[in-house]
């Protein structure tokens, strides 16, 4: 297991990007093939894809694009010693601030590792360790320094910062003009072929997506009666489902309905259910009027009456209940 592990993680560090589009072909065409292969439905279209798959790649400069990624990730930890290239501290400033600040010796904030717990169990100190792990968030913070509500001022917990910084040791005059110097981002095999699994899917989800426009473009062949084609918008059959204003409508309706008769039997203290709701829209989805669905449903006359009166009152314009309630 150790052997395998060992082998893992070296295999990971050699990881190189192709230097060029013909080792990158050479060394993830077959993988490229596999994904297509796997995705695809259709066999007769492939070839076509496998093109345009890689005449997409070739356009849109996958290993430049892949590299200004890198550039853009943003660590989610970082080593102490890499935490003092960052800020520009000096190895020394760094540990000296850790104690103060955990000591209770000066009042400001500094973090802990996200490693803390090996430390706790050996019963090491952590503080003077080169191989803690500091969340990047929290040395975010560090960098931006703390306000004091008393003066209105704000401090940081190094005095002198922004110094050219390498492992730990000052090696030149503070940075002309950003004090930060993000780490430099080291690609790996797996976020290599992460990335070239979503640029693969995007461009066959691309290629499906102009497939199936270009088909629904593509003129029918039937003839007409004088021998010329028929345009795909004359043989379209019209919709008989309803439009969306008049589905509006009915939902608006339901809601007068069931706020209705809610308060109808309310007033005459009579239990109300959904069940009793359900079967009044059915019966009216059947074309059955309003008071005999009522009526079908066992209430009381008086309280069919209140209702459509309610309803009537409710309505814009007026309903043509009149002979069923009189």
């Amino acid at each position: 297991m150790l052997e395998l592990a060992g082998s893992m993680q070296s295999s990971t560090e050699n990881f190189t990007v192709p230097k060029d589009y013909d080792e990158f072909q050479a060394r993830y065409g077959a993988h490229i093939k596999k994904l297509l292969i796997r995705s695809n439905q259709f066999q007769t279209n492939f070839d076509d894809l496998h093109s345009y798959v890689w005449v997409k790649l070739l356009e849109a400069k996958f290993l430049e694009r892949f590299q200004e990624y890198v550039e853009r990730l943003r660590p989610k930890w970082l080593e102490a010693t890499q935490v003092c290239d960052f800020l520009g501290v000096s190895w020394q400033q760094w540990v000296d601030a850790l104690v103060a600040s955990h000591t209770g010796k000066r009042p400001f904030w500094m973090p802990t590792p996200v490693n803390v717990a090996e430390y706790n169990i050996q019963g090491i100190p952590w503080y003077d360790s080169r191989t803690a792990k500091y969340a990047f968030d929290d040395i975010l913070e560090v960098s931006c320094g703390e306000w004091d509500p008393s003066s209105g001022e704000r401090y940081w917990a190094f005095e002198h910062w922004g110094f050219d910084v390498v492992g730990g040791v000052v090696k030149g005059e503070r940075r002309p003009e950003v004090y930060l110097k993000y780490p430099t981002q080291c690609p790996t095999a797996n976020l290599f072929k992460n990335y070239l699994n979503r640029a693969v899917g995007n461009h066959w989800a691309n290629f499906c997506r102009t497939t199936k426009r270009r088909h629904k473009e593509r003129p029918q062949n039937p003839q007409g009666d004088e021998g010329h084609l028929t345009s795909w918008e004359d043989t379209l059959v019209e919709s008989k489902q309803p439009s969306m204003e008049i589905k509006l409508q009915l939902t608006e309706a339901r809601g007068i309905m069931r706020s209705v008769l809610h308060t109808c039997l309310q007033d005459f203290d009579i239990p109300s259910g959904a069940d009793e709701e359900g079967k009044i829209f059915a019966l009216l989805e059947q074309g059955v009027s309003l008071f005999q669905a009522l009526k079908q449903c066992g209430f009381p006359t008086k309280v069919r009456k209140s209702v459509i009166r309610s309803i009537r009152l409710r309505s814009d314009g007026p309903l043509e209940l009149s002979e069923e309630l009189e």
